[in-house]
């Protein structure tokens, strides 16, 4: 997916309420002459394409494919953000617009990746190797299996200890580390196992707030790979009726891909974790932040 940003061509409400980029008074502009059409989950866009540098934190990406939003579909495009910048992996020869052919060819660049962190008082998107105040030494690395999203091969994943797959499933199970998501998402048949399994150990709105309930945590293939674990992964717990599961509940929802077995690292995965998408050696990189 590209970077897309709101043209001043475009002239609705929704745009008109964000910042705008101006192509004609740009002097590095070069106007692809095609269309781009995005399908989101929660609305969609049509822009155009086109080249120019792109400047992201004082960094300058030269000669970017990049769109110009020139329509959007969708509440959320009132959200308070002015463009969207996708960062899968080129999933088609045809893709010409790929924010990691940008990071990898950077000269200014001392580690060809980029890291997200997700603070109680801030939140950064940082190219180039972050500040160790940020990410410490103790960082775990993990191979990228399926060069499309960032994905990794996963071995087991359990829940308060009692395994999700193994001896039940044949099939491989792959964890995509995805910020564009905003809760854990795994197939049906495991989403399932992993509400029947909290409901038999009792889960409870007093046990969420009292930061007592089971944690998920997820093996990975790969020698001494250490479990990523996720304490915090339920929904807000506050002023809910105590007598309904399903008021204090898992940020999990249901995910069946036709291909695939994938299971989503969403938003708090990402509140816990410090994550570098290493794009020069197809790794990630994870470190649990400091509590």
């Amino acid at each position: 997916m590209s970077r897309s940003v709101r043209s001043t061509e475009c002239t609705t409400s929704t745009c008109n309420i964000h910042s705008q980029y101006n192509a004609s008074s740009s002097a590095s502009f070069q106007d692809l002459s095609r269309m781009l059409t995005i399908q989101f989950g929660t609305g969609s866009l049509t822009g155009r394409l086109g080249h120019e540098n792109i400047n992201m934190g004082g960094v300058i990406l030269e000669d970017q494919p990049f769109g110009q939003i020139l329509s959007t579909v969708g509440e959320v495009f009132s959200l308070p953000f002015d463009g969207i910048c996708g960062l899968s992996y080129r999933m088609t020869d045809s893709v010409e617009a790929c924010f990691l052919d940008g990071i990898k060819k950077s000269e200014r660049l001392n580690e060809k990746a980029f890291t997200f962190y997700f603070g109680k008082n801030e939140s950064s998107l940082i190219l180039g190797a972050p500040d160790k105040s940020i990410r410490g030494d103790d960082v775990e690395w993990y191979e990228v299996s399926n060069k499309y999203y960032w994905e990794a091969k996963l071995k087991d994943v359990k829940i308060g200890g009692t395994s999700l797959l193994n001896n039940t499933f044949q099939d491989s199970f792959s964890a995509v580390f995805d910020t564009g998501t905003s809760v854990m998402t795994m197939p049906t048949a495991q989403a399932t196992m992993a509400m029947t399994l909290l409901r038999d150990m009792g889960l409870s709105c007093q046990m969420i707030r009292d930061g007592k309930a089971p944690e998920i945590c997820y093996e990975f293939e790969g020698e001494s790979k250490k479990s990523i674990c996720v304490h915090n992964w339920y929904e807000n717990a506050e002023g809910v009726d105590e007598s309904s599961l399903s008021s204090c509940a898992p940020a999990l929802m249901t995910l069946d891909l036709a291909r695939e077995n994938v299971l989503i690292l969403g938003q708090p995965y990402f509140s816990e974790h410090v994550t570098t998408f290493d794009v020069e050696n197809d790794r990630i990189g994870v470190y649990r932040m400091q509590s």
